[in-house]
Parts: C-alpha cells; structure tokens; sequence
C-alpha cells in the first residue's frame, strides 16, 4: 500500500476528518398537539407546518415523539406520525374521559371517571396498550380535568379527598405531606415531583413523598371570572423539565398590548433565570400542555391568542 508523504494533503485530510467529527446535528423538528386548535404541527426553528386534525370527536389527545394519541368515549386511537401506523384500544365500560392523558410511544395513560367521592369526579389511571387496559390505581384518582404524572412504574396523581399520592406498581401507596389543591400542573424531574397550583410550586421528595424543599411563589395569582392569572414572577404554573422550571409570568411592564407574558425558566439547582420570550396570553390552567420538549428545544404553542408556534433552543449559558 503506497503511503501519503505530502505534508499539504495530509493537512487537508486532518482538516476534513475533524469537519466530520464536528458535524452539526440536523436542526430538530418535532411534532406538536395543539390542544387550542385540536391539531398535530411539525415545529422547527424554521416554521411549522400543520400534518394532522384530531377528530372532533376526541376528548383527550397527546402526543410523545412521533407517536400521537387520541380518544373518545370508547376507544383510544394510536397514529404514527411518520409512517402512518394505527391501531385502536377499546376503552373499558361506559367511562367518562378525562382531560389529561400521558403518551409514551407503546402506550398510554388516561384517566377515566366512574363515580363520585363527595362532590368530586373520581376514578382510575389506565395504562392502554397492546395488551390492552389495564387499571393502574386503585380508585379515588380525581378526574375529569386534572393533571396526573408517571414517572418509571409509578403514578402521580390527586384523590377525591384532595390528597397528592404516589401509586407504585406493586400497588404501594405514598402520601404527600401537604395537600395540593387546585393542581395546575403536575411533574416529575430529578427524583422529585413538583406541584403548581394556586399559590406556588411545592417540590416533593418523590421516593418519600416529604416536602423538604419549598419552593415559594414570587408573587400571587388572582381568579376572576373563572380564568386564573399568574402575576409577576409566580411559579404557580410551572413545569419542570432536565433540572429547569419552564413557566409564564404577568409582563407588567407592557400593559394593555398583546404581550400579556414573559416566557420563563428557572435552574432549579441554582435559581439562574431565563427569559426566552414574550408571549401572548396563555391557557395556563393546562400549561404543561403548550410546551412541547425536545431533545435540542423545545416549542411554545403561542395559539391562544396567536395563531403561531416558536421553537427555542435550550440555553447553554452558565
């Protein structure tokens, strides 16, 4: 095998090895439910594009990767997005649907309503699948339009009586310390779980269920005629995500426009704060539902008031 002696030639071909190595991964896309408009986009920093109506007839839909869920009274329908796969799941019995589902690729979860405790509608988390449905808690879960969460084998969710409990599996029950009511939005990071509602953001210990951590609202909310608006700088309606609370706050500063709030997230670690945008106004009784996650970014689905979504990529300061 004849050997390269010239010196030039193997600089241009270091050069050209290493611009591969470097290579900049392909700018990210990614599917988007819009629960406002009850249609699937493909969101990118470069524009969306509408791919898919979810039928009128759902009442639940979510979306994980390229794999979209839907449902009505009695079944649960599974898309795939890229290659046009679909299946259908029946629902057991004359249950009422919930609100909130959570997909993952091979199966879902949805709450379902079969009666009352108290004054509240209650009922079970089902996981459907290939396997079928297959009941997850044991009764008493709220429904129909609370959010819940599952995170490994276990289940997230709100009683009748209006207590934050942990279902393992096994059917092991955990307790939260505090009660956590109205639950805005429900998530689970880093081996804690954080709860929104109307006053702040508590984070729970989630192998424990202890509230060793608190974390305070910056300001108040206020409900008026049945919309509740977060004022300036209140966690009460945050997600976490990757170590980071992603929330809205009031912009004050801007009264009267369309801009009605600044886009935030926190570093949950440190507290360092970051403002992505400023948006128009939110649904932020769900606003786990217009914030979509990726592996570079993620999407805002700015539809409530705008018709428009906006890709951001995650920051990489320190």
């Amino acid at each position: 095998m004849k050997r390269i002696s010239d010196p030039v030639l193997i600089i241009v071909l270091l050069v050209l090895s290493l611009a591969g190595c470097t290579a900049k991964k392909p700018a990210e896309k990614l599917y988007v439910f819009s629960h406002e408009r009850e249609e699937v986009w493909l969101v990118g920093a470069e524009g969306a594009e509408k791919i898919f109506d979810v039928p009128e007839d759902a009442l639940s839909a979510d979306i994980s990767g390229s794999t979209l869920w839907y449902a009505n009274g009695t079944t649960l329908a599974r898309l795939g997005l890229a290659d046009g796969s679909r299946a259908e799941y029946a629902l057991p019995g004359n249950n009422g649907v919930g609100y909130f589902m959570v997909a993952a690729e091979n199966e879902a979860f949805i709450a379902l309503t079969a009666g009352k405790t108290g004054n509240f509608d209650t009922g079970d988390i089902y996981r459907v699948g290939e396997s079928g449905a297959e009941r997850v808690t044991s009764g008493n879960v709220l429904t129909p339009n609370v959010p819940f969460a599952v995170d490994g084998g276990s289940v997230y969710y709100l009683t009748g009586d209006l207590k934050l409990m942990r279902e393992d599996a096994d059917g092991k029950l955990t307790e939260f310390e505090r009660p956590a009511f109205p639950i805005t939005c429900l998530s689970v990071d880093g081996g804690r779980v954080y709860a929104s509602w109307a006053a702040d953001c508590r984070s729970y210990d989630a192998a424990t269920g202890g509230d060793e951590r608190f974390e305070t609202a910056f300001g108040s909310v206020s409900q008026e005629q049945g919309a509740i608006t977060a004022d300036e700088d209140s966690l009460s309606f945050a997600v976490a995500h990757n170590g980071w609370l992603y929330y809205p706050v009031a912009n004050t500063e801007n009264k009267g426009s369309d801009d009605v709030y600044r886009f935030m997230a926190r570093r949950i670690s440190d507290g360092k704060t970051v403002e992505y945008a400023v948006v128009g106004e939110v649904f932020v009784y769900s606003f786990d539902n217009v914030v979509t996650f990726g592996e570079q970014g993620f999407v805002f689905d700015d539809g409530y008031q705008r018709d428009t979504f906006r890709y951001f990529p995650y920051y990489q300061g320190k």
